[in-house]
């Protein structure tokens, strides 16, 4: 595997798998434009893919709400991602959970 930036690998695929599925690459320069003054909404923000997300949009001029059910961790990514470009606002709460929906809304 390759790494690609922070805790992103991508794995080496085959002749057989590039042809079938061949590479996506992002062009992180439209992205930034396009997305430059918007807000975003990421659930599940703490872990995993929202995690990831979160970090990849931080040099971009966005407004990040980020939402989780695991509020410390989500605290410390925001205390992280402040110090980027990004606005930040975080938000404790389970979308399985119609008050907290409620209440974040």
């Amino acid at each position: 595997m390759e790494e690609l930036g922070i805790g992103v690998f991508m794995h080496k695929y085959g002749f057989l798998e590039n042809l079938l599925f061949p590479p996506v690459y992002l062009d992180r320069k439209k992205l930034e434009n396009t997305l430059a003054g918007k807000t975003i909404l990421i659930t599940g923000a703490s872990f995993g893919i929202g995690e990831e997300l979160a970090y990849s949009l931080a040099d971009m001029n966005v407004h990040l709400i980020l939402v989780a059910r695991t509020g410390e961790k989500l605290i410390s990514i925001k205390k992280e991602i402040e110090r980027k470009t990004a606005k930040v606002s975080a938000f404790p709460a389970d979308i399985r959970n119609n008050d907290e929906i409620d209440e974040l809304l």
